[in-house]
């Protein structure tokens, strides 16, 4: 039961045409996964993944110190605004 028919989008492919389409997109979706996986499984690569580990570490603390002084600093010139603001009404 194999039939062709014209669409607006070209050709469309018979049923056996698509299984054996469906059949190859799931072979090669299962091959692909196999391979990463063992890759990923057996990989040598520890050093860049502790490499990694480690810079996300020190920017993590990095970017915490600075955040913390950022904040220091923006919430020092926010009282220095409002105090200072409170003078020049004082002096009026």
């Amino acid at each position: 039961m194999s039939t062709n028919c014209q669409s607006e989008h070209g050709d469309v492919s018979s049923d056996d045409e698509q299984e054996i389409m469906r059949r190859n997109w799931k072979k090669n979706i299962s091959t692909i996964k196999k391979t990463a996986f063992r890759e990923g499984a057996t990989s040598t690569d520890i050093e860049s993944d502790v490499m990694f580990q480690m810079g996300f570490d020190n920017g993590y603390k990095d970017g915490f110190k600075d955040g913390y002084t950022n904040g220091s600093y923006k919430s020092t010139m926010m009282l220095l605004n409002k105090f200072n603001f409170s003078e020049d009404c004082e002096e009026k």
